[in-house]
């Protein structure tokens, strides 16, 4: 872990009660899971509907990404969580006892919160100052429901239900 991680890491324990709440809640399941010998808390496959968000400023094309780009995507994603990546020959030694197939699919979500037909992919025009929308440059965020629903939900995400990934 990069010292910036730690120091975020650290930053939002001191900062964030919700942050530290539930980071402490997952600190102690994985104990106590741990404790009692239990590997997995599941077993088959957790298919997770996401809602692929592509915010673009329309004077570059190339932000607006085409939905195959996006499906391609959401294939490499399929192929990293189960580790059938291609490049998973070249991980590194002190990871290979860390690396497991997660039981993880990930699907564009179907049904909007209303019980509408969805594409799962919405777009958003937007003109910023700063280009980059994740810090990092890019248009693309996942952002996925942690519920078994199945349902997407709309408007601001909350940090208790979505999981950002930029």
């Amino acid at each position: 872990m990069s010292l910036r991680m730690l120091l975020d890491e650290y930053r939002l324990l001191t900062t964030d009660l919700t942050y530290a709440r539930n980071r402490r809640e997952i600190e102690n399941r994985s104990l106590q899971y741990a404790q009692r010998g239990i590997d997995a808390a599941r077993t088959g496959i957790t298919v997770i509907p996401v809602v692929v968000h592509v915010v673009h400023n329309p004077s570059i094309p190339e932000q607006n990404i085409s939905e195959a780009q996006i499906r391609s995507q959401i294939d490499v994603l399929n192929r990293d969580f189960p580790k059938q990546n291609p490049d998973i020959v070249s991980l590194p030694a002190a990871f290979e006892s860390l690396a497991a197939d997660t039981g993880i699919e990930f699907v564009l979500a179907t049904t909007d919160p209303n019980g509408n037909p969805t594409n799962g992919i919405t777009r958003t025009e937007i003109v910023l100052a700063k280009p980059d929308v994740c810090q990092s440059g890019l248009s693309l965020m996942i952002l996925m429901e942690v519920t078994d629903t199945g349902k997407i939900a709309s408007g601001i995400a909350s940090k208790q239900k979505y999981g950002n990934f930029c």
